[in-house]
């Protein structure tokens, strides 16, 4: 067999091998994520019921993701807005209109308070450590205080591999 053919087949099978490892280990070159909008109550395309009737699959959907990760720094949302990030632990972490930090439960309520409206919905990040959002107490607390009319919320949703569904989770 002539050597450049082997020397070919052989890389083949490297390549192969180091994907199929760094699949089943968890490693991912390229998660993917992107920011989708959930139903809104009473936006003009949806009524109340129409959106809470889609808001549990909308937030099953959601990726978790690390708050200091590119995407959640430079979002901007489409009108004024802010970002309320839950970590794995449940600390509740929310940074407001003018890009201040605040900590736990009241600071998401007194950020949403200090955005100047100018008639328009705040647009908030909602994210996670966690993928999901029924496995903290937190996370369905602070979906209760964000899901009304006034209030657009964001979420991630990230292109999850099935393996790493059974080996990483």
């Amino acid at each position: 067999m002539n050597k450049r053919l082997q020397f070919s087949i052989w890389t083949i099978l490297v390549v192969t091998a180091i994907c199929a490892v760094s699949m089943l280990v968890g490693l991912q070159f390229n998660q993917g994520y992107t920011i989708y909008e959930v139903p809104r109550p009473n936006s003009g395309t949806f009524s109340t019921a129409e959106a809470a009737a889609l808001l549990p699959k909308s937030m099953e959907r959601s990726a978790g993701i690390e708050r200091q990760h590119e995407l959640i720094q430079q979002w901007t949302g489409p009108t004024q807005s802010i970002k309320v990030h839950i970590q794995r632990d449940g600390t509740i972490r929310t940074i407001d209109f003018y890009n201040k930090e605040h900590f736990g439960f009241d600071a998401i309520q007194k950020s949403i308070d200090g955005v100047p409206r100018w008639g328009n919905a705040v647009s908030v990040l909602l994210t996670s450590d966690t993928n999901g959002w029924n496995d903290l107490q937190q996370k369905r607390e602070v979906l209760e205080v964000l899901f009304t009319p006034g209030i657009q919320i964001y979420v991630v949703k990230g292109k999850r591999r099935i393996l790493r569904k059974i080996f990483i989770r």
